[in-house]
């Protein structure tokens, strides 16, 4: 109650709550204890400048000089220091002390000034004139919270549109927003071209012919269309080459006229086709305005910003009580250079003065670590609009150093350096990038990928780090010698600030909320503590640039850069790492409940002052996360995989890569063992041997040791015949390699008449169209190309091929009889400087002549084989793989039971009476007859025994492309079925496509009434 027993007015309550609270923070320091006798665990202790020093004797680069990139370097010219200690610690892991550093006295200077300014206009004839942009672009939206909100929803959520700026006030924009388009299904703020095509033709251009003479009009566009034609004119019609912009024009309109036009259009959003603009209404916004009224005191800044605002803008026309204004206040050294740094430890209070109450602060808060230390950052908050702060007109405060600006840019959407997520991609080798490309579809023809796609965009990544390093570079060299302050700064209501009045005297308390440290050790410590993190980045490119990389080195590669980057992030743009629990937290829960491990950077920001990479995570001596512990953490998926659209397809692909890298040797393996089981049964024709007699090896007759002089002489029980190969070039090689992968292409030009029929043919091309369908074309032909080269170690004589026949006929001669199944032998060159054989280098090999490597090649046998079935064609699957058994032997000698007695049950005459059906199942019967023995046939007869014998019968309904249940069909007629139709499609001319042939229907009659026959033979079946 007040004194004279009357109510307090509670809004009146408010503002004066606020007024205080202003006027009594701008006149204080800081009143919080301060930390006396750290206990720093016996541990060595260091300012900035010393700790820089620390990084800088360990041996870490000057990543950010203008050195050359260690990827380009030779190897023998890279020293990499110890990570371990640069990075984690090491063993005796150093503290940061920021106070060390702090100059003893200095003098301040405070001055005070208006960033931004927020206002709601009741007319477009608040500017003096005005731009108009008809085609703006989307970055000028406002995307960003801006703490503001109209009836409860944020302004920056509710679409809107910048058309333009004023004549006399460019800085500042004015927006347009539609709330009426707000709704919860919408994620975006801007206006489709359908929207912006309406509010043209029928809500804008309109109220402009209207209100305008024609001496304007002629000046401005006529339609949307003409508008956007003539934006995107200097893109689609420039023959120069490719500009990525569109043009953004402008035409003015007189002030007299604004006034006329806001009405007509307000107006005409009662017309039933223009009710998404119904409730528009207009914000003027200038942003970055705090050096245009800078003054030593409030008062003066405050004058000066009123008279400013009356000049350029219509100032009658602003909703002052919906006009909102950014009041900085800046602390800066008057003299020498010096950087001010908020103490971390002077953040918390000053957040908890902002708190309504312990039980209900009111208050969502932020605070910041200035480059991953512990004692120096900044802080923001915005109170609730229940907060009584905020009712008296307090939305928004922050506190920060105006160091952080140091590598800023004046770009509306700058990510901040290395803040583009592409960049975590830098270390992953092209063919994952195009594997990556294929599975997102990000481009029109991703289905013929190659590395000419990843190639460019790679080259991109490197480029642009080497810029953000560059521009790095420059800002802290050219910067020494500055000074840097401190900033503080709220978000009022133009009534609060009309009528604060902070004194003028200096203000008082215990001690300053900042650190006053020199600037050349504030940017010499920002220097080596960017260093640590961008020469370890540099290290890991440089190991995945190596020729001998495997898949295992990128995929360590490419966690850890995706580490680095994110802690050199954080660093560089003084990130809240306490929102990011991956790098936060030493072990936290995820959404999904799964537990994880962290960086914990919590405890040794905490413990040391600074943040360290735990040693326990890594595997220092090979640089990379413990493989063990890998499924733990969040770092297996980067930001190069979020940019894809379809990210999970690629992150699917990501986790399978290595199964998919032993599928490929698996299938190699089995085409190898193919080829040695058709050159062994072509060979091996003595009558009076048993193959199976326990005088010959077992897995050498099944094809699992390969071929050589040795493998043949025991089974054949003589040696084979070696033939000299004709010198000079020759279309089949000129090699041994070469014609080691002629055995294996087929898109060469030679014919191969009569053996590229052979089974093991068939399954490299089988196996190539899969690779192709499933992962990628350039995993494809990097596996096909693989074939030849994996080879030599298994094939150290292969059979004398020609263009026609897999062995040559060599005629008699004087010095040896004629042969008809002669081989060519290879010889590996040893040389005294290798310690061990690499049997798949291709320019080692020779031909051999009458010469020959003795011994067995390496065994085809997969390592988690425990044994192989003689009759199995496909003896490269675990062995937990189930097995299934047809009731005959393999390959097929005759026609299986089920289907033969499907054929007979479709031969009855109860169950099919047309004759002209009954000729074209007995066809597809002798036709099946005819191909026993075709590896594609007993293909075919496998599939169908498969399904035949399965306890549900699979369907696959329209429009899917995977099998559901489908209803249980008799065996026998299912078998028959399935047989014949896939029989059209194997054997072609067997069967009438274009229409009867005698009796025999003709396949478009036959599929019309096969459903229809087998549904009726399955109804008289269940009767």
């Amino acid at each position: 109650m007040a004194a004279d027993g009357q109510p307090y007015d509670v809004a009146e309550s408010n503002h004066f709550l606020a007024k205080e609270f202003l006027e009594q923070t701008w006149n204080h320091l800081c009143d919080c204890r301060e930390e006396e006798n750290v206990d720093w665990r016996g541990q060595p202790v260091l300012n900035l400048e010393q700790m820089a020093g620390h990084w800088k004797n360990l041996g870490v680069p000057d990543s950010i000089g203008p050195t050359p990139l260690a990827s380009e370097m030779d190897e023998e010219q890279i020293t990499w220091p110890e990570w371990s200690s640069i990075l984690s610690g090491g063993d005796t892991r150093p503290n940061l002390d920021i106070e060390r550093s702090q100059i003893s006295s200095t003098s301040i200077d405070r001055t005070w000034d208006v960033d931004s300014i927020f206002s709601w206009a009741s007319c477009l004839s608040i500017n003096r004139g005005l731009y108009v942009s008809y085609h703006p672009p989307i970055s000028r939206n406002i995307s960003s919270n801006v703490h503001l909100s109209h009836h409860d929803k944020a302004l920056h959520l509710i679409p809107h549109l910048r058309i333009g700026s004023g004549r006399q006030s460019p800085q500042f924009g004015v927006y347009v927003f539609f709330p009426g388009m707000a709704h919860v299904c919408r994620t975006t703020s801007y206006l489709t071209d359908d929207e912006r095509r309406l509010w043209i033709d029928r809500l804008f251009l309109p109220a402009i012919r209207r209100s305008c003479p024609p001496d304007v009009l002629q000046h401005h566009p006529r339609s949307f269309d003409d508008v956007k034609s003539k934006a995107h004119s200097r893109r689609r019609e420039l023959c120069s080459g490719i500009v990525q912009s569109n043009i953004d024009m402008h035409h003015y309109l007189p002030q007299e006229y604004l006034e006329a036009i806001w009405r007509y259009m307000t107006e005409s959003t009662e017309d039933p086709g223009l009710v998404k603009f119904r409730g528009m209404f207009i914000v003027v916004s200038a942003k970055n305005i705090k050096l245009e009224a800078r003054s030593s005191t409030f008062h003066e800044c405050r004058s000066k910003i009123t008279t400013h605002l009356h000049q350029v803008l219509g100032w009658s026309k602003a909703d002052l009580s919906r006009t909102w204004i950014d009041v900085g206040v800046e602390d800066t050294a008057t003299h020498g250079s010096s950087t001010f740094l908020f103490k971390s430890r002077c953040l918390e209070p000053w957040i908890g003065s902002l708190r309504h109450s312990r039980q209900a602060p009111l208050v969502s808060s932020e605070e910041f670590n200035w480059n991953l230390t512990g004692q120096a950052g900044s802080a923001r908050a915005e109170t609730r609009k229940t907060h009584p702060l905020r009712r008296g007109g307090i939305a928004y405060a922050q506190r920060y150093n105006v160091n952080k600006e140091l590598f800023a840019t004046a770009a509306k959407r700058d990510q901040g350096l290395f803040g583009e997520p592409q960049l975590e991609g830098l270390t992953c080798p092209p063919s994952l990038l195009d594997a990556w490309i294929v599975a997102a579809r990000q481009y029109r023809s991703a289905g013929v990928a190659t590395a000419s796609k990843a190639a460019p965009q790679l080259k991109r990544l490197r480029k642009a780090f080497e810029s953000m390093k560059a521009r790095i570079r420059h800002a802290l060299d050219a910067s020494t010698q500055t000074s840097f302050g401190v900033r503080e700064e709220y978000r009022i209501s133009w009534k609060l600030f009309m009528a604060i009045n902070p004194s003028t005297a200096q203000p008082s308390g215990n001690h300053r909320p900042y650190w006053v440290l020199p600037t050349a050790h504030v940017n010499n410590f920002m220097r080596w503590e960017f260093n640590r993190w961008l020469s370890a980045i540099d290290f890991v490119r440089a190991r995945g640039s190596r020729r001998d990389a495997d898949w295992e080195v990128h995929q360590r590669n490419m966690i850890m850069a995706t580490i680095l980057l994110r802690s050199l992030k954080a660093s560089v743009n003084c990130h809240h790492v306490a929102r990011r629990s991956q790098m936060f937290k030493g072990q936290y829960v995820s959404r999904q409940g799964k537990r994880l491990r962290g960086l914990d950077f919590e405890r040794t920001m905490h413990q040391t002052g600074l943040a360290w990479l735990p040693r326990e995570l890594f595997n220092w001596s090979d640089f990379h996360l413990h493989d063990n512990l890998v499924a733990s953490t969040t770092f297996t998926f980067n930001g190069l995989q979020c940019v894809f659209r379809n990210w999970r397809d690629v992150n699917l692909f990501s986790r399978d890569r290595m199964n998919y890298l032993g599928t490929f040797d698996r299938m190699r393996k089995m085409i190898y063992r193919h080829l040695a089981l058709q050159v062994i049964r072509q060979t091996y024709t003595a009558p009076d041997t048993d193959p199976e007699s326990e005088q010959h090896d077992a897995e050498c007759w099944q094809g699992y040791h390969g071929l050589s002089h040795d493998v043949l002489s025991g089974l054949l029980g003589e040696p084979p015949c070696l033939s000299r190969v004709r010198k000079g070039k020759h279309s089949l090689g000129n090699t041994y390699s070469e014609r080691v992968k002629g055995l294996f292409n087929w898109d060469d030009g030679i014919p191969r008449t009569f053996w590229d029929h052979c089974y093991y043919r068939q399954l490299c091309r089988k196996f190539y169209t899969s690779i192709s369908n499933h992962i990628g074309v350039g995993d494809a032909i990097e596996w096909k190309s693989s074939l030849g080269t994996e080879a030599l170690r298994y094939f150290w004589i292969i059979p004398h091929y020609d263009r026609h026949s897999l062995f040559t006929r060599i005629p008699r001669k004087a010095d040896r009889p004629a042969a008809t199944r002669p081989f060519i032998s290879g010889l590996y060159q040893w040389r005294t400087l290798d310690t061990h054989m690499n049997l798949c280098r291709e320019g080692r090999w020779l031909f051999g002549g009458d010469m020959y490597l003795r011994g067995r090649p390496n065994s085809l046998v997969w390592q988690n084989e425990s044994g192989c079935n003689d009759n199995d064609d496909f003896p490269e699957f675990d062995a937990s793989t189930y097995e299934i058994d047809f009731g005959c032997s393999v390959p097929f000698t005759r026609i299986p039971g089920v289907i033969e007695a499907g054929f007979k049950a479709s031969w009855r005459p109860s169950a099919f009476t047309d004759p002209k059906i009954l000729a074209h199942y007995k066809t597809a019967h002798k036709c099946l007859a005819q191909g026993i023995g075709d590896p594609l046939c007993d293909l075919l007869m496998m599939v169908v025994l498969t399904i035949a014998s399965s306890t549900v019968t699979p369907a696959l309904p329209m429009h899917r492309c995977d099998f559901e249940d489908g209803p249980r069909k008799t065996p026998e007629l299912l078998a028959a079925t399935l047989t014949t139709r896939m029989l059209w499609f194997l054997y072609p001319e067997w069967f009438p496509w274009e229409g009867d042939r005698g009796l025999v229907l003709s396949v478009p009659e036959m599929v019309k009434k096969m459903d229809y026959r087998t549904e009726r033979s399955e109804q008289s079946n269940s009767l």
